[in-house]
């Protein structure tokens, strides 16, 4: 008499971080700030006075992710496909919105099923678990492998049979010290202050060494106080624009995606998560906007928040128009000659 075959244990993977190495709802986030502020505000407001799971489903009816293009983990994908053809069950199991999970699994077409919040339960860390466990019953299955990038994952990780990790920090893998002995490890992360630095543009700095010009022309008074003001200038510019820069980068993730050169970029890539994108900005124009304060006469502050304002309609409007973009290029380097004559007090 043959003896029943035993099923393979299934194996789960994560989807915000894991399968991509993006975060949905922060790109959701991200895409309504651009043009639905008010709508992104109201979803922060569900999560704030109903919960999570609602704010995710709210989020998922106003605004869908363009599943093509998200940078998904290609290490993984192979793995996947390589189980998907031994006939490994496979799930996704995410704590995002069922409908972005479904349309992502569809688009992968390696998924035999989809675990993900339904806007009544937030299916993350301990109910995660318990989903999967269910699932594991109803299909008969005896056991199973976990795929997770993130610490709420550790309980997953110690009920698997064997864990997946992707690029687990150092800080994690200790928290995670037991469940991670035998895991099986994916890719490896880009440095958060590198990504940042590339985000912040710093080859746009270059432009502002114009604030120089009146030192170099002899428009200045001597000593070293002129000096000292315009390497001042040249900081509150540099630090001012590329808060611009990275204000621009959250926004159009989905058209640098869409470039050959651009989907490299650190919001596009996934390698810069989208949480450190608002803080970052806002502290690039606080440092910016302080210098100008505190180390510069008052009317410095019309240059510095002129090139703030034209910088941004020409990353986002004005350089897709002919002839209006070298208008706004040439205004742009205008804008730091004067800062410069205004930071030595050539111009009060």
């Amino acid at each position: 008499m043959t003896e029943p075959v035993e099923s393979p244990p299934a194996l789960f993977v994560d989807l915000d971080g894991t399968l991509i190495k993006t975060d949905l709802n922060h790109e959701g986030l991200a895409k309504l700030a651009r043009g639905r502020f008010f709508t992104a505000a109201k979803a922060l407001a569900i999560c704030v006075r109903k919960g999570v799971a609602p704010a995710k489903a709210y989020l998922a009816t106003r605004v869908a992710p363009d599943v093509a293009s998200l940078p998904y983990r290609e290490d993984l994908i192979d793995y996947l496909r390589t189980h998907k053809k031994a006939g490994v069950r496979i799930v996704l199991a995410t704590a995002s919105d069922q409908r972005w999970a479904s349309a992502v699994a569809a688009e992968v077409g390696l998924f035999d099923d989809v675990l993900a919040s339904d806007g009544v339960t937030n299916l993350k860390s301990h109910r995660k678990l318990k989903a999967i466990k269910e699932y594991c019953e109803r299909h008969g299955i005896p056991a199973f492998n976990y795929v997770g990038d993130w610490s709420s994952d550790i309980c997953l990780w110690e009920a698997s049979l064997t864990p997946h990790a992707i690029s687990p920090s150092g800080r994690l893998r200790r928290k995670a010290a037991q469940a991670l002995v035998e895991a099986r490890i994916f890719g490896e992360k880009a440095h958060p202050v590198t990504e940042m630095i590339r985000a912040m543009r710093p080859t746009h700095w270059v432009a502002n060494v114009l604030v120089f010009a009146p030192l170099l022309f002899g428009l200045s008074p001597g000593g070293f106080a002129p000096l000292a003001a315009a390497c001042a200038a040249f900081f509150a510019f540099s630090f001012a624009g590329s808060g611009v820069h990275v204000c621009h980068g959250l926004m159009a993730i989905d058209e640098d995606r869409r470039g050959s050169r651009r989907r490299n970029r650190p919001f596009a890539s996934g390698d810069l998560p989208i949480r450190y994108g608002p803080p970052l900005a806002l502290g690039l124009a606080v440092v910016g906007v302080g210098i100008a304060l505190t180390l510069l006469p008052a009317t410095f502050l019309l240059p510095l928040l002129g090139l703030m304002l034209l910088l941004a309609l020409y990353l986002t409007w004005l350089r897709s128009i002919p002839l209006v973009h070298l208008a706004t290029g040439a205004a742009l380097l205008a804008i730091r000659l004067l800062g410069g004559a205004v930071a030595i007090r050539m111009i009060v």
